[in-house]
């Protein structure tokens, strides 16, 4: 059986587009410096981000879909505290896009409500770590735990970084953030690698590039 090759595989354009677009995932890598302690309390370390309303982050990312097959391909997010924009990009190609705002939230392709749980809530608070409303503080010796009715995070008194999150979702159910070595990108502290897991899902991060607004 013979298949006729798209036509845009011809056309010069896709090529030049595929190599920018593989040139800025691979070129968003950034020199990482070792956090080894904060000189300041928890809320320095807070009275410091409060002011941050957007993030721009580019990413590795693996999805283990909980059946033996794991995706791997790059993401690039824009996320705001009402927003998020995730593209994900295979061999230079586009093939996931995750947009939520306050009017919902919409994947092309469709992806199941668990799914997208873990990546919408699941973005939005391991980034925004930082934003804890309504909690209370508690001292555990090497950590510090802030909760509140529905948020838990445990917090490394050297760094003041966060070291895992679990987040009650509305039914009930708890979504998990691991957060793995501490670094300097682009001079802004922040982990280098991030773990989401919920139910047989897990999704898991590493960091090439992070700004911050």
């Amino acid at each position: 059986m013979n298949f006729l090759k798209p036509y845009w595989l011809d056309k010069p354009i896709f090529f030049v587009m595929l190599f920018l677009i593989v040139f800025f995932l691979s070129s968003c890598a950034t020199r990482r410096i070792e956090i080894q302690y904060y000189e300041g309390s928890l809320d320095d370390r807070l009275r410091d981000l409060k002011d941050i309303n957007s993030i721009k982050s580019t990413f590795s990312i693996e999805f283990d879909r909980g059946d033996g097959v794991t995706i791997r391909g790059d993401g690039i997010l824009n996320l705001t505290e009402d927003t998020l924009d995730l593209q994900v990009y295979s061999m230079g190609f586009l093939v996931a896009e995750v947009k939520a705002d306050q009017s919902g939230v919409k994947s092309n392709p469709v992806i199941s409500k668990n799914r997208l749980t873990m990546i919408v809530d699941g973005l939005r608070n391991s980034f925004f770590w930082w934003d804890f409303k309504e909690s209370s503080m508690r001292d555990e010796g090497e950590d510090l735990i802030l909760a509140n009715s529905w948020k838990r995070l445990i917090i490394d008194k050297k760094t003041m970084l966060p070291l895992r999150m679990t987040i009650d979702t509305e039914d009930g159910r708890q979504l998990e953030v691991f957060y793995l070595e501490p670094s300097s990108i682009n001079g802004f502290v922040f982990p280098s690698g991030i773990r989401i897991e919920f139910l047989k899902y897990a999704v898991n991060l590493r960091i090439k590039d992070i700004s911050v607004q």
